[in-house]
């Protein structure tokens, strides 16, 4: 992982354990860039499914997962 890939200082109820802090952008062209935008989508899943024991697990829970956002 890069060095500014970290985990956040503050936990809220809207994170998981697994979330990472979101890196400031100063425009659209690096939020959309791979690491920025990667992060908001990790730290918007379910705490349940980030923490699957096994990758077949993840897998399984991402499947059933809503995707309408």
């Amino acid at each position: 992982m890069p060095p500014y890939v970290t985990s956040p200082t503050r936990f809220t109820r809207h994170l998981h354990p697994l979330s990472f802090r979101l890196i400031p952008t100063p425009s659209n062209y690096y939020t959309f860039s791979f690491y920025p935008a990667t992060i908001i989508l990790w730290n918007s899943l379910p705490a349940n499914i980030v923490q699957a024991p096994t990758l077949d697990q993840f897998r399984q829970r991402m499947t059933k997962l809503d995707h309408s956002f």
